[in-house]
Order: C-alpha cells, then sequence, then structure tokens
C-alpha cells in the first residue's frame, strides 16, 4: 500500500516537470552560448575585415608614397643631369669660343705674314730691279 501510495504521490510527478525545464534551459543555454559564439565569430570576422581594409589602404598609401618619391627622384636625377648636360655645354662653348680666338688670331697672323713676306717681296724685286 505503501508503494500505491508513493504512485499515487504527486511528489514525484512534480520532480519531472522540474526536471524538463532544466533539460530546457540546457538546450536554451546551450543555444544561447552558441548564438554568443557566433556573434563574436561574426565581431571577430568584422574586425579582421576592417584590419584587411585597412592594411590595403596602408599599402595603397605606401604605394602612392613610394610612386611619389620615385617620381621625385627621376625629377631630381633629371635636373642634375639636365645641370651636368649644361655646365658640360658651358664647357663646350668656352673650349669653341678659344678656338675661334685661337683661329682668328692664326688668321690675323697669316695674314700680317703674308702681307710682310709680299712687302719683302716687292722690294727685293724693287732691290733686283735697281740692280739689273
Amino acid at each position: 500500500m505503501q508503494i500505491d501510495a508513493i504512485k499515487t504521490d504527486p511528489k514525484p510527478l512534480a520532480l519531472e516537470p522540474r526536471f524538463t525545464p532544466a533539460k530546457e534551459d540546457g538546450f536554451q543555454s546551450l543555444e544561447t552560448i552558441v548564438k554568443f559564439k557566433e556573434a563574436e565569430a561574426n565581431l571577430f570576422q568584422r574586425l579582421a575585415d576592417e584590419a584587411r581594409r585597412e592594411v590595403e589602404g596602408y599599402r595603397q598609401i605606401a604605394c602612392a608614397k613610394s610612386e611619389k618619391l620615385e617620381e621625385e627622384y627621376m625629377t631630381k636625377l633629371a635636373k642634375l643631369c639636365l645641370q651636368e648636360a649644361e655646365e658640360r655645354r658651358r664647357k663646350k662653348l668656352e673650349e669653341l669660343k678659344f678656338l675661334e680666338n685661337s683661329h682668328c688670331d692664326y688668321h690675323n697672323m697669316k695674314m700680317r705674314m703674308q702681307a710682310e713676306i709680299a712687302g719683302l717681296l716687292e722690294r727685293m724685286e724693287a732691290t733686283k730691279k735697281m740692280w739689273v
């Protein structure tokens, strides 16, 4: 009779419903943890995506600065080459002027000597005519 009384006792029935919500709470808790972890994974994925975009931005900035520096370097190098070429041109122009002046001096000296020789030849002819 006591067994029958225990079977009909509402307490064991009351215990069974307590465990069911606990199990449901466990599933809900697990589901909550899963959702939390998914949200956390999404957050980390967004952070990683943002970091990748930031890195790409930095990479573009670095490339742009590198190109700018290369362009400045080429400009300075071209300017330097231009200055060197202008210096060589100036030196060649000075050499040309020197050669022109030397040639002019040589030509003047040649003309003077030819005039002197012609004068000497005329005097020699005049002297020769006087002797003959």
